[in-house]
């Protein structure tokens, strides 16, 4: 396992894009736990809880979308799990148990170097319809030998007419 740089000591941010539009969304980091090397010696462990919400939705024409992640770290996560769901309750909860989300993970490297990793997707939107994702992402770092995860949020709504 590469020993993490000191970028890769916070968070990674976390970018979705629908491939063939110039669109982007960040999402939304709401939990995480990780770890960061202190100069004396040792690490730090930073924590972050928030609730789950989704807000500001990407709008994007509604179809076979090829959707991707980008996941700004050049560590691969060791789990990676994507959770949907197509409604949300007046409260802004999830309604219904969702659906697991396949992808296909792989490195995108710049000038030979892994810069990010990226988890490829479709998704199929009918115009006016809405589809909420959960993104569950761990990591070992092997500086401070602790295991470290986040969790973002995004949202996607398909344009009507």
């Amino acid at each position: 396992m590469p020993v993490a740089a000191s970028a890769d000591h916070e968070p990674p941010t976390a970018v979705m894009r629908v491939k063939h539009r110039d669109h982007s969304h960040r999402g939304l980091l709401y939990s995480y736990r990780w770890a960061r090397p202190l100069r004396s010696g040792g690490c730090k462990g930073v924590f972050g809880d928030g609730v789950r919400h989704w807000k500001h939705p990407l709008r994007v024409r509604g179809g076979d979308l090829r959707t991707q992640i980008d996941l700004h770290t050049r560590l691969r996560p060791h789990k990676l799990e994507l959770h949907a769901w197509r409604d949300l309750d007046k409260q802004g909860n999830p309604v219904g148990r969702g659906h697991n989300v396949s992808f296909r993970l792989s490195p995108h490297k710049h000038d030979g170097a892994v810069r990010s990793w990226r988890a490829i997707f479709r998704v199929s939107l009918h115009p006016g319809r809405h589809y909420y994702l959960d993104v569950d992402g761990h990591w070992r770092d092997s500086t401070c030998n602790v295991n470290e995860e986040a969790q973002w949020t995004f949202h996607l709504k398909a344009k009507t007419g």
